[in-house]
């Protein structure tokens, strides 16, 4: 009975002691595991929260050795919560640019700042710390950077020929070449030099800018392209790879003195971007190259086979052509004595035409030759295959013999310096009738003046004359006084450069004025484009520079009231020094300002500045240490 109840009780769902037991258990494994779920995500949501609020610096540079010349870009990374920062300490380089951007993501705000340095000396420089502050607190640092800076050795120089083969197989993926077409060239014998910057198609240039022009001892230089920042790519196969190729300056080169001369080494500052990438924190990275110096050598002119009389100006290859056209620009085939003709002669070619010496005519009694200075009509041109284009001489010739007769032979001589010989050009004239009179000596220079010179006088007679009226005429004088006063600037200019070649910083201080008009400029150029940012930042550049030029005052790397205080100890007035530093401040602002400024405001900011320029340039500034 007891046994059938207990079945029944079973099977009615009434449980025992023992099923309580497992019951409870259970419910308190729940109540275990839901603990722990909260706990879990307890630990979860407050280290995120904690991770949106907190403060974070980063300070990271895109190297950290580079030679004195080159340039290091740093990148300074503020997120998190705070209220003010400070910058990194610049003691030991030279800021050339900065660039701000402010950038959004789920988790906050984040600022970034770009910093392109130079260093200042060669050793191992410091980047200070970056800290952020909230209300007086500092919230976050940053650990500081340190930067090699060395002082290259300067490289050996090559042969001409070796600096061509390297253009022709560059190395790396950007390359600065300094080339000529020959090894060796003759004295007076004007030669181009190019440089040109080789990049591989995967580096995309961004800006180009020469650094410093290239020591070019015993050579008189003149740019035939002067480096500008704008520039043109162009795609050449050299070796088996094709390269972005851009000629970045030329000139024209006069060897002055025998011997070997030195091509010096030059820089150029790139800016560059891997086209792979296109994240804008890669655009403004620039870097130092240079080019390898190499020599040539000059020559004197062969004596073997020099014409007599030849002029040593008359250097290159030519050719020559003539025209002989009377009164009524026809060419004469008759015409009479004491008649005028005018024979042009042209001289084409390539070499030294600036210089080259009016070719001779043949002697010949029966034609009257008188050459006719200072006409226009030469046509001469200088890029980089050198100096080419047309010389043009007239002449007058007058007949003064009748008969037929043949014009005056032209003759030119001339040094090729592609062959190493002289040559020589002739041309002969065509055959006239002249009919008339003959016209003597005497009466030939009267007719041939138009003046009447009277009957002849056979006797001799002394008479104390009159005084010459000569010294009272006005060109007398002017006569005597212009080469004395060309001889007296040419000698305050030698002794100007002189001394600015003595006093690297008084010439430095010279070309204060004409260096900022000249960004005066780029920054018109960005106006008219409406390239706002730019052109606040060339506006910045332009005061900065000005200064630092100038007064030898490092503005770039100053802030605003390190600009007024070193300002006013140069002897700048007040007022003039706040006004100064007012344009700075809304350079700075409007560069970071999200919108865009209208182009009255961008031309005034223009006019206000050039203002700026001219009275800081009427004040002569204490130059500092």
């Amino acid at each position: 009975m007891s046994r059938v109840s207990r079945a029944g009780a079973k099977a009615d769902g009434h449980l025992g002691p023992k099923s309580t037991l497992v019951e409870h258990s259970m419910r308190l494994a729940c109540a275990m595991a839901a603990v722990a779920l909260a706990f879990v995500a307890l630990c979860v949501a407050v280290p995120a929260q904690a991770h949106a609020q907190s403060a974070r610096v980063t300070v990271k540079a895109d190297r950290t050795a580079i030679d004195v010349s080159g340039e290091v870009l740093v990148t300074v990374r503020m997120e998190g919560k705070f209220s003010n920062h400070q910058t990194p300490n610049l003691d030991d380089f030279e800021v050339l640019g900065q660039q701000r951007t402010q950038m959004f993501d789920g988790r906050g705000s984040s600022v970034v700042l770009q910093l392109t340095l130079r260093p200042k000396r060669a050793g191992t420089l410091t980047i200070g710390p970056a800290k952020l502050f909230q209300g007086g607190r500092l919230v976050a640092k940053s650990d500081p950077v340190a930067i090699k800076a060395t002082k290259p050795r300067p490289p050996e120089p090559v042969s001409a020929a070796e600096a061509r083969q390297r253009f022709q197989q560059p190395k790396g993926n950007l390359s600065l070449h300094a080339s000529v077409k020959r090894d060796s060239y003759y004295i007076g014998e004007a030669f181009p030099i190019v440089w040109q910057l080789v990049a591989k198609p995967k580096v995309r240039i961004t800006s180009l800018e020469m650094a410093d022009r290239p020591r070019l001892d015993g050579l008189l230089v003149e740019d035939i392209r002067a480096p500008t920042a704008q520039f043109d790519v162009q795609q050449r196969r050299l070796g088996r790879k094709n390269y972005n190729v851009v000629t970045v300056a030329e000139m024209l080169a006069t060897p002055l003195e025998v011997g070997p001369v030195l091509i010096d080494m030059s820089s150029a500052r790139v800016g560059v971007a891997d086209s792979q990438r296109r994240s804008f924190l890669q655009s403004s990275r620039r870097t130092a190259v240079k080019s390898q110096p190499f020599m040539i050598t000059i020559k004197p002119l062969p004596t073997e086979g020099k014409p007599e009389g030849f002029s040593n100006s008359n250097i290159g290859v030519f050719s020559i052509a003539t025209a002989l056209k009377d009164e009524h620009g026809q060419q004469p085939q008759e015409l009479r004595t004491g008649q005028r003709m005018i024979l042009t002669l042209d001289v084409r070619g390539r070499g030294n035409l600036l210089g080259i010496k009016a070719p001779k005519l043949a002697s010949d009694d029966n034609f009257d030759v008188q050459e006719l200075p200072g006409i226009d009509k030469d046509k001469v041109v200088k890029d980089s295959r050198g100096v080419t284009g047309l010389r043009t001489f007239q002449y007058i010739l007058t007949a003064v013999t009748p008969g037929t007769h043949e014009v005056p032979t032209v003759r030119f001589d001339y040094f090729n310096p592609e062959r190493g010989r002289y040559e020589q050009r002739v041309q002969k004239g065509p055959t006239v009738k002249v009919t008339g009179n003959a016209i003597s000596g005497d009466k030939s220079s009267a007719e041939l003046t138009g003046e009447d010179v009277g009957p002849i006088i056979t006797g001799v007679t002394l008479d104390s004359g009159s005084s010459s009226t000569l010294p009272r005429s006005w060109w007398y004088w002017l006569a005597l006084g212009v080469p004395a006063l060309l001889f007296v600037l040419v000698e305050v200019r030698h002794r100007l450069q002189s001394r600015d070649a003595n006093d690297p910083l008084r010439r430095r201080s010279r070309s204060a004025f004409p260096n900022a008009k000249k960004r005066l400029k780029a920054a018109e150029r960005a106006q008219q484009d409406g390239l706002v940012k730019d052109f606040y930042g060339q506006i910045g550049r332009t005061l900065t520079g000005y200064l630092e030029e100038r007064a030898n005052i490092p503005a770039t790397g100053m802030t605003h009231d390190q600009v007024r205080a070193a300002c006013s100890e140069a002897g700048y007035p007040a007022a003039l020094v706040d006004a100064v530093v007012v344009e700075m401040e809304n350079c700075d602002f409007a560069r970071f300002a999200p919108s865009g400024s209208s182009g009255d405001k961008l031309r005034a900011t223009l006019e206000r500045t050039d203002e700026l320029l001219k009275k800081l340039d009427a004040v002569t500034p204490k130059r500092r240490p």
